[in-house]
């Protein structure tokens, strides 16, 4: 469901029904870009129905198996392609296809290759204790 509200509306909403916020890339322009100070960035991966965030230090002693750079699933969109082929919220992305990742936009640039490829998508991820596999299916 799309909803379209003032940005503590959205934010009440959010915490409310656990659902993420998106903000248009239009308002994100007029805003100039904005990144958290010692955050990192965030954004959503096409055809997978995913929120990613890129994991920073700060980040990094609460996610095992995660370094600096790599990619945290921060959502998971229900009935969404990268639901049904089993990534869940936490998950941390280690490498795709072989390749580490190397931040936000190296992830965001192996996702699009792949996919312009017309490949399926190897995740190499870190789920709590265990270190896992993963095969997308091709959006």
């Amino acid at each position: 469901m799309r909803v379209d509200n003032r940005p503590s509306d959205a934010v009440a909403l959010a915490l409310r029904t656990d659902a993420p916020i998106f903000v248009s890339t239009g308002v994100l322009a007029r805003a100039g870009h904005i990144r958290p100070e010692g955050g990192s960035m965030t954004s959503v991966v096409p055809g997978y129905g995913l929120s990613v965030q890129e994991v920073t230090g700060e980040l990094l002693p609460h996610f095992r198996g995660a370094r600096i750079g790599s990619i945290l699933i921060t959502h998971v969109r229900l009935e969404s392609r990268g639901a049904r082929d089993g990534l869940k919220r936490g998950d941390v992305v280690l490498q795709v296809n072989d390749l580490s990742v190397r931040g936000l936009k190296n992830f965001l640039h192996l996702m699009r290759s792949t996919r312009s490829r017309n490949e399926a998508v190897r995740l190499s991820i870190h789920r709590g204790e265990n270190r896992l596999g993963l095969t997308l299916s091709r959006p």
